[in-house]
């Protein structure tokens, strides 16, 4: 199961875990934004916390992962290459960046099917 631990939404370095991270005020910018709408996607749609989960690799640098719950469904799909990569559907909207027709070189959208 994916976790964050305390501060890594800060990228606070570790060290010692769990006892060495002070507490610390929230910036509010960067990496601590895109966790909180990851987060807020979670929360939101039932099937990202109990769905089926299916995983596809669409080419060696991309992957899709579906999770669909009562005929709701949602993916994410992860580029990692250097390339933009068109993606694969049109009949779903962008949840996190808004990459709507071609995912970007190194880069992840979510998507919800409607």
């Amino acid at each position: 199961m994916p976790c964050l631990y305390y501060g890594d939404e800060e990228c606070l370095d570790g060290l010692r875990d769990p006892f060495n991270r002070a507490a610390f005020t929230p910036s509010g910018s960067g990496l601590h934004n895109y966790y909180k709408r990851l987060a807020e996607i979670r929360n939101n749609e039932p099937c990202m916390c109990s769905g089926c989960l299916s995983v596809k690799a669409l080419s060696p640098d991309v992957i899709l992962l579906t999770r669909e719950l009562d005929g709701d469904k949602i993916c994410c799909i992860v580029n990692r290459s250097d390339a933009a990569f068109p993606l694969p559907f049109s009949d779903a909207v962008p949840l996190l960046n808004g990459f709507a027709d071609i995912l970007p070189a190194v880069s992840a959208e979510i998507y919800k099917f409607t």
